[in-house]
C-alpha cells in the first residue's frame, strides 16, 4: 500500500509550510475523499457504536451549519505526529493523530452513536482555501454546538479523581470561609500551613490532591490558543480527562481564590501554580477588541504563527475585520493585520501593544519596524501608560504595500544628540538566585552609567525646569511631570 507522508514541519513564511505543517496522513490506496463543501455547510461525523475491542469507525456528511441536528464539538490538543493511528471514515482509511485516536476510544459508546465535528477530520486540511473558509464559520460551529467535550487526554497517573476532588473541597471550604468568617480571602493567607489548610477543612500540603490540581491547570491543553474560541463561545462545555468528567465552571469558581493561597511557609514554590492559574482564569476574562484578542493569543501556542491571529478572528466584537488566508505568509498576516487597525482606527494605538523584547531579532530582520513580531496588553501592574499619540488622529499617513514603508506626518520636538548603552527588559529566566543578582547588577551600572552620561552633556540640553536627577528619574521610570 502507497502512502503520502505529511509531515508537521516547523513554520517558516513559505505557504508550503503550511500544508508541511499538518500532523496526519491520508492513505492512498481506498483515500479517504472528503464531500465538497457548499457554502454555509460544515462536516458532522457520526462515531459508530461499538465495543472497546473493536475498530473505530464513522460516517462522515455534510450539512448546512442553520440545519445541523444534535452534535457536540471536540476541543483537544492535536498531538505529536510521529505516532498515527487508522481511522475508518465513510469505508475509507485516514490517519489521525494519537490523542484523537484515544479520544474517540473514549468517547466511543456502546449502545449509541455520537455526532460529532472534529476539525483533523471535518475540515479538508490540505484545502488551504477550505481551511480559511471554515475558520471563519469556526464561532458558529462553537456556538451551536450542543456541548463542547475538552480533551485533556488519558489520566495515566489516575489523578482527575484525586483533582474532581479537591476542587469539591475547595468549593465547600469557600461557603464555609463565607459563612463563619474562619479566614479573610480579601485580606489573603499569607503563610500557608497544615493547621490553616486543615481549619478550612482541606488536605495537608503533602497530600497528592494539591499535586493532582497543579497538574490540571498545568496542562498543555490550557495553552493552545484555539481554546480561547472554542471555550469562550461555547454555550455548554465539561472538561474530560481520561474517563472522568471535571465541571469548567466549578475549576474556575475555586481558582481565584486559589491565587490568594500563594506561597506557604515550608515551600519556596507555590502551592498551586500562580502562571497556570491565570492562563486558565484568562479563558473567563471578555476579551472583545482585535488588539485584547490578540495581546491574549500571543501568550498561547499554535502549530502554525499565522493562527495566533485567524483563531481569534471570530472573538472580535462586531465580527471578524478581516477573513482568515492560508496562502498568506506569517509577515504578510502581520503586515496586513496592522495595516487593518491602521485604517480602520485612525491612529497609532496599535503599537501601544507591539512587544518585541522576548524575540531574536535575527529571525525578523526583514519585516518593517511598524509591524509587531508579538502583542501584549496596553498596560500591565506598575507599567508606564502608553499609548503611542493614540489621542490623536492621523491626519496623513500613507502606506507603501510594495515597499512595507509607512510614511507618517509629524511635529518635529527635537534632535537625539546621545545614545548610550541599552537597559534590557528581558528577564533572566534562570531558576539561579545568582543570576537574577548578575541581572540586577548589570541594571544598575548602566542606569548609572546613563546619570554620567547626562551630567556629562548636560550643558546642550534645554533647562528641564527642575533639578536634573530629578528630570532622570523621571524619564527612567517613564513618569509624567509632576507626577
Amino acid at each position: 500500500m502507497a502512502t503520502s507522508n505529511i509531515a508537521r514541519t516547523e513554520e517558516s513564511d513559505q505557504n508550503v509550510s503550511l500544508l508541511a505543517s499538518l500532523p496526519f496522513q491520508v492513505i492512498d490506496d481506498g483515500c479517504l475523499r472528503h464531500p465538497s463543501l457548499e457554502s454555509r455547510e460544515i462536516r458532522l461525523v457520526t462515531l459508530l457504536r461499538g465495543n472497546s475491542n473493536e475498530q473505530l469507525e464513522c460516517r462522515m456528511e455534510n450539512f448546512r451549519i442553520d440545519q445541523c441536528h444534535y452534535y457536540e464539538a471536540l476541543s483537544y490538543v492535536w498531538g505529536d505526529n510521529s505516532e498515527l493511528n487508522p481511522l475508518r471514515v465513510n469505508n475509507a482509511w485516514f490517519q489521525i493523530t494519537r490523542n484523537l485516536f484515544e479520544a474517540l476510544h473514549q468517547l466511543r459508546s456502546s449502545d449509541r452513536d455520537r455526532s460529532l465535528w472534529i476539525d483533523q477530520l471535518c475540515i479538508d486540511q490540505t484545502d488551504l482555501d477550505e481551511r480559511a473558509a471554515q475558520v471563519e464559520m469556526m464561532g458558529d460551529i462553537y456556538k451551536q454546538a450542543n456541548q463542547v467535550l475538552c480533551w485533556l487526554g488519558p489520566d495515566g497517573d489516575e489523578e482527575a479523581d484525586l483533582a474532581s476532588d479537591l476542587i469539591q473541597e475547595m468549593l465547600r471550604a469557600d461557603l464555609d470561609i463565607h459563612a463563619e468568617g474562619v479566614i479573610r480571602l480579601s485580606g489573603g493567607y499569607g503563610n500557608i500551613d497544615d493547621t490553616i489548610l486543615k481549619e478550612i477543612n482541606l488536605p495537608v500540603l503533602a497530600s497528592r490532591k494539591w499535586t493532582a490540581l497543579n497538574h490540571l491547570i498545568q496542562h498543555p491543553y490550557f495553552e493552545r490558543v484555539w481554546i480561547m474560541q472554542e471555550v469562550k463561545l461555547a454555550s455548554s462545555k465539561i472538561l474530560l480527562w481520561g474517563d472522568s468528567e471535571l465541571s469548567w465552571d466549578d475549576l474556575l469558581k475555586v481558582l481565584p481564590w486559589g491565587l490568594n493561597i500563594g506561597t506557604h511557609a515550608l515551600l519556596e514554590d507555590s502551592l498551586l501554580d500562580l502562571d497556570a492559574i491565570t492562563r486558565v482564569l484568562s479563558l473567563a476574562e471578555k476579551t472583545t477588541t482585535f488588539e485584547q484578542c490578540l495581546a491574549a493569543a500571543a501568550v498561547r501556542k499554535s502549530t502554525v504563527a499565522v493562527d495566533k491571529i485567524f483563531a481569534i478572528l471570530n472573538l472580535v466584537e462586531g465580527g471578524a475585520p478581516f477573513p482568515a488566508d492560508y496562502n498568506r505568509t506569517l509577515l504578510e498576516a502581520y503586515r496586513y493585520t496592522s495595516m487593518n487597525l491602521l485604517q480602520n482606527r485612525g491612529n497609532l494605538k496599535f503599537m501601544s501593544h507591539i512587544d518585541n523584547s522576548f524575540i531574536n531579532e535575527n529571525d525578523f530582520h526583514d519585516w518593517p519596524s511598524w509591524v509587531p513580531r508579538t502583542w501584549k496588553g496596553v498596560k500591565g501592574p506598575g507599567e508606564p501608560d502608553f499609548t503611542a499619540s493614540s489621542r490623536f488622529p492621523l491626519y496623513t499617513f500613507l502606506l507603501e504595500i510594495d515597499t512595507s514603508y509607512l510614511t507618517l506626518r509629524g511635529v518635529k520636538e527635537g534632535n537625539v544628540k546621545i545614545i548610550g548603552s541599552a537597559i534590557s527588559s528581558k528577564p533572566n529566566r534562570s531558576n539561579n538566585g545568582n543570576d537574577y543578582q548578575t541581572d540586577l547588577e548589570t541594571t544598575a551600572l548602566k542606569i548609572a552609567e546613563a546619570w554620567d552620561l547626562l551630567r556629562k552633556h548636560a550643558k546642550s540640553f534645554r533647562d528641564p525646569g527642575e533639578p536634573l536627577f530629578k528630570a532622570f528619574i523621571r524619564t527612567l521610570i517613564s513618569l509624567n511631570s509632576g507626577a
